[in-house]
Parts: C-alpha cells; structure tokens; sequence
C-alpha cells in the first residue's frame, strides 16, 4: 500500500495548479540528494519550453540582413501593425528619390546656371526652390500613401473559469496616429458576458486594471534603436495605479502597441452548459450549449492531448462533441501556425485583405494558449513574454476541457483619447472557457444517460 501512494499530487486551482509533495524535503535523503534542483525544476516549471531566448538571439545575431523574430509575440506585434489603406514606399524607391535629389541641387543645379542661365548667384533662389518643392512633394506622396486617418488594430483574449468564477482579461492594441498627437490609453473590461461594463467585478490583475507598452522581445538592446529618446515623458493615473497611461506621444505616421491586463471575480457566470463524459480512456462524448448571446465561431474543445471541432454555435445552440472526430492537439496547432506562416503580414505595408490580416492575429493567439502541446516542435515557436497564457497542463495532466471560440464582442473597451473623430476600428476576441471539474462524467462507451450537476460548486 505505501508502494502505491503517490508522493506528488497535482490539482487545478482557478487558471494555475497546486503541487503537493508529501514528503519533508529539508530531510535525509532528500536534502542531501545532489540531483534535487532537477526536481523543483520538473514540479514548478523552472525551465519553461521556449522560455530560452537563444532563439530569438540566433535569429539576427551576426547577419547583415536580419531575419524575423520567431517569438509568437514578436510575430503578433507585428501583425498588430498592418493597417489597410496604409502603405509604406520600398526602400529602393526612397534611395532612387534621394539620389535624384543630390543630382537636382547638385550638378543639375550647377548645369544649369552655369551654362545655361550663366548667372551662379541665382543658386541662392534655385537652391531653397528646390528644397521646398522636394518636401512639399514628399509629403503629398506621404499623405496620400498614409493618409489622415486614426487607426486601431486591437485584439482581445478573454479567460473564464467556470467552476471558481474567475476571469481574466487580456487585450492587444496598436495605433497608428495621422498626426503629432498625445493620447490618453486605456482599457475597460468587460463583463464575461461580453456585453456590458465589468461594474461590481473586483478586478486583482497586479492590484488594478493595468496598461502598458507591447513590444517584440528582443536577446540584446538591438530595440532601443527604435524608440524615440527624449525629455517626454508619459504619466501613469490615477496616482499610484497603472490603469490609464496619458501625455502618450505618438509621431506622425507612425505606430505604438500597448497591452491591458486585468482580472477578477464574476461567481455563478455561466457562458458553456456542458453533458461530456469520458470514452476510451481519454476521449470526449456529449454536448455544449452555448449560453451567449453572441455566436461561437471556429469553436474547438480541447481535452487531454486531442482536439475536438465544434464549428459554428448559435446562441443558445448545442454543438454535440463526437470521439471519433478529433485531432491530436500538436498536429492541429501545427497546421494553425503553417497557416499562419502563409499569410501576408509585415509592418503598416502588407498585402492581403483586411479579414487575412484579422485571421492572422487570431491564429497567432490561438497558438499560443496552448504552444506547449507542440512538445519538441515548441522551440521553433518562442513565446516568452506570453508563455503564462498557455494552458496545455490543463488539458493535457489536470484532463480540464477547455472550449476557445471566437466571437464578435469585445472583452474590453478601448479608449484611445487625443484625436478628433470616430477612428477606423479592427477588432477581435478569443474566447476561452474552461468548464468546471463536476461536469465530466466518467462513464464507459455503452452510457446511455448523462446526468451532470451544473449548479454545485466544486470543493
């Protein structure tokens, strides 16, 4: 009997899990095992997969021309900065302008009046005419290729767990500003309904509702090229809180991301009823209904190491969740970021429609919910800065099913103040729900009746 009992148990507790050692580990012959720090690696994580930034070094370190960071968030921020209607001038066209720029002001110049008018002192009217009309033309050309419009790319992932009534937001942003403007950012939360304000939810994410920067990570200071240094400086509000950022200035032309995390406590929220039991060891049977009243798109329920297809659901539609219609979860995240791969992305100049792009940055946080699930393949998908997001112990150890659909409400509202005028808005939601432990029941194949309890509460 002592033989068979377990020294490690695990258990889910709301988004994270409990480990349980039993056994007094500041004793003989644990204490004094050389091996031990290999242990608290394996039990916490300590070493996540793809937590490593060698792959994110080794893409550009020593190349002159350097390759695209790989990190899953380096790719979402920049999907985030493609905008329709907004296009960039390649680089050979710039370097063929400036080069007939120095010809205009330089031997064309001195061409002309000397040989032509014979009066070299007129360059102190030729010179300035040739200036201004070269900056007037490069801002029309700017202006028409850019255009004077706010634009928001904005996306949203929404957690809820069922079973403890708990939520967790998060949401993506990035604008590209027409003009020299300073904004004021933030984010509201929703209700995990998706539809009205979060009022009455205690919001815990790090003491408050907060905003901040997204930006790609990077192995070295390489970045810091790229921000502009100067003596502006933003300002967190309220005071001692990290939910509003104002006095933000964003250039013209030009583009900042920012992130918003918040969380809380909604008890008794119920979007997904669900009737699943188990068959074959690890395989799901029965049904989710869906409880919004927004439709559930490109629904997936992920259970153990397999994924399940539900398609479309309706409002108040079932969507029943067949075992032998299911795909092991490496082989459908691997084809999720093959797909990825194939779509136009790239700055604020891409090609593609405006839905390609969208897809595209749904893909991308789709695949990293549960990047783990890739197992060896994993290293060539990095997800540093957003690792925590994946939940693949979940589903995979703790056997929690966890339904990710899309749908059309955003999780939070986004308030973007400093510019006059309603701005052009993209913007998409990832739902994801994890159902409560009591809704599994374990039964064999030949069950013909389910009876679950979806009202107690799980102890």
């Amino acid at each position: 009997a002592v033989a068979a009992t377990p020294l490690v148990v695990r258990g889910a507790y709301g988004f994270g899990r409990v480990t349980v050692m039993g056994l007094d580990v500041t004793r003989p012959p644990f204490s004094t095992w050389p091996d031990r720090p290999l242990v608290w690696d394996r039990l916490l994580d300590l070493q996540v997969r793809g937590s490593d930034t060698s792959a994110i070094a080794g893409s550009s370190r020593g190349a002159l021309i350097q390759q695209a960071n790989p990190d899953l968030a380096a790719r979402l921020h920049q999907a985030l900065g493609a905008f329709p209607g907004v296009k960039l001038v390649p680089f050979g066209w710039v370097a063929l302008l400036i080069f007939v720029y120095l010809l205009a002001i330089g031997p064309l110049d001195y061409f002309l009046l000397r040989r032509v008018f014979k009066r070299m002192e007129m360059t102190w009217l030729t010179f300035p005419l040739v200036v201004g009309l070269t900056s007037a033309l490069a801002f029309a050309a700017a202006h028409a290729l850019k255009g004077d419009q706010l634009r928001i790319n904005k996306i949203d992932l929404l957690d809820v767990d069922q079973s403890r009534g708990t939520i967790r937001g998060q949401s993506w942003v990035t604008a590209f500003s027409p003009g020299n403007l300073d904004y004021r950012v933030s984010v509201e939360p929703r209700s995990p309904e998706l539809g009205r304000e979060a009022e009455g939810v205690e919001r815990a994410w790090l003491g408050s509702n907060t905003v901040s920067w997204f930006g790609p990570p990077e192995a070295d200071l390489s970045g810091v090229g790229r921000v502009a240094l100067g003596n502006r400086r933003s300002i967190y509000e309220p005071a001692g809180q990290m939910a509003e950022l104002s006095d933000v200035r964003i250039p013209i032309w030009s583009t900042k991301s920012f992130v918003s995390r918040w969380a809380g406590d909604a008890p008794g929220t119920r979007l997904i009823e669900a009737e699943l039991r188990t068959v074959a060891g690890d395989r799901l049977t029965g049904s989710v209904r869906n409880l919004l009243d927004y439709t559930l798109k490109d629904a997936r329920l992920f259970y153990g190491r397999n994924v399940y297809e539900l398609g479309t659901v309706r409002p108040r539609g079932i969507a029943r969740v067949n075992p032998t219609r299911t795909e092991a979860t490496s082989r459908h995240l691997g084809r999720v970021l093959q797909t990825a791969d194939k779509r136009p992305s790239g700055g604020a100049t891409t090609t593609g429609t405006p839905e390609d792009r969208a897809a595209l940055r749904i893909e991308l946080v789709r695949a990293v919910l549960f990047r783990n699930a890739l197992g060896s393949r994993a290293e060539e998908y990095p997800s540093f800065p957003l690792r925590k997001l994946d939940l693949t112990d979940q589903a995979s150890e703790l056997r929690r099913p966890i339904l990710v659909a899309e749908v059309d409400a955003p999780a939070g509202a986004l308030r973007l103040e400093g510019w006059n005028g309603e701005p052009e808005r993209s913007e998409s939601t990832v739902l994801r729900v994890i159902l409560a432990l009591d809704e599994i029941v374990i039964g064999s194949a030949d069950t013909n009746t389910v009876t679950p309890s979806f009202d107690r509460a799980t102890p």
